[in-house]
């Protein structure tokens, strides 16, 4: 319940007002994070509700698997 995802800009320090801010109901980190400033700083966001696309707001295109 600590985080939030701003979704729709490019630039945490735009006009205020931009973007959407969602929820995080759940949040897996790397296993192998172990803190600040070393490799492995990822993490996947389950979201607390449903996004609504946008022109702004599209979902990202993963790689095949390969």
């Amino acid at each position: 319940r600590a985080y939030t995802v701003l979704l729709g800009v490019r630039e945490l320090s735009g006009p205020a007002g931009l973007g959407v801010t969602l929820p995080v109901s759940r949040l897996l980190p790397y296993p192998g994070y172990a803190g600040e400033a070393t490799s492995g700083d990822i993490a996947l966001a389950q979201l607390a509700r449903p996004v609504a696309y946008s022109p702004t707001i599209l979902p990202v295109c993963l790689p095949d698997p390969g």
